[in-house]
């Protein structure tokens, strides 16, 4: 192989490989359960998650999953607000799929979201809402600094 086209392909493989890791975001930071409790607040209302549920849900995601807590039910959505699980303690509600477009959910990276698992090492995480953010906790360890969707819902 010539000079020439040993740097065209060198040049092709950074320029096809370079926008994913540009643009590419993470949404959420792991803190100490008593660093967030110090940073955000005490815990207003609570739900229970299985880890396994919780993994089975990011396996329907490739990059993101979103949280919001209303009427005592979680809802997860996974990339393009697709939604990936609806519950009421853990128990799956297929009475509706229709998430409104302009409906707020707290966005969290499939990659901080599996650290926090891994890092917390129990089979129970609560998804939390505090004065004015949502948070998730595992063991000693809480995940927060997500986004909102809208309007970052990439």
């Amino acid at each position: 192989m010539n000079n020439y086209a040993f740097r065209s392909i060198c040049i092709f493989i950074i320029l096809s490989i370079l926008p994913s890791i540009v643009f590419s975001q993470t949404y959420g930071k792991i803190f100490t359960k008593v660093e967030a409790d110090s940073l955000f607040g005490p815990v207003v209302e609570k739900q229970l998650l299985e880890k396994v549920v919780l993994e089975e849900a990011l396996k329907k995601t490739d990059k993101v999953a979103m949280f919001k807590i209303l009427n005592n039910k979680l809802t997860i959505l996974g990339d393009k607000r697709a939604k990936v699980l609806n519950t009421t303690n853990n128990i799956m509600d297929s009475t509706t799929n229709y998430v409104n477009s302009d409906e707020i959910f707290h966005t969290y990276s499939k990659t901080k979201l599996e650290e926090l698992l891994k890092l917390g090492g129990e089979k129970e995480t609560f998804v939390e809402n505090r004065a004015d953010v949502l948070t998730l906790t595992n063991g000693v360890f809480t995940l927060e600094a997500g986004t909102d969707c809208p309007p970052n819902c990439d």
